[in-house]
C-alpha cells in the first residue's frame, strides 16, 4: 500500500487487482436488483483499469432507460444497500 499525505487528508492507493471481484460482485447485484431497467452496468474509474494503482473506491454506473418513475428504481436498490 502507498499512501500519498495531501494538503488535507490521507488518500490511501491500493492494488486495482484486489477490488475487482468486488467490483464484479456489485455489478451482478445490480443486474439482479434492477433486471430490465438497467441498460447498461459500467464498472469506471481508476479501479477498472488493468495495472493501475487507485484508490479503493469503486466507481459503477447504471444507465437506465428512465428515471421516471423514480420510486421504482430507488425500492429496487434499497434492499441492496445503494442509496
Amino acid at each position: 500500500m502507498l499512501s500519498i499525505v495531501g494538503a488535507i487528508k490521507l488518500i490511501e492507493i491500493v492494488q486495482r487487482d484486489n477490488l475487482l471481484a468486488h467490483a464484479n460482485a456489485m455489478g451482478q447485484r445490480l443486474r439482479r436488483a434492477l433486471g430490465d431497467d438497467a441498460l447498461r452496468i459500467d464498472h469506471e474509474g481508476s479501479t477498472a483499469v488493468p495495472g493501475l494503482l487507485a484508490k479503493p473506491v469503486i466507481d459503477i454506473q447504471v444507465t437506465v432507460a428512465s428515471l421516471d418513475p423514480p420510486d421504482r428504481i430507488i425500492s429496487a436498490l434499497e434492499p441492496i444497500g445503494v442509496s
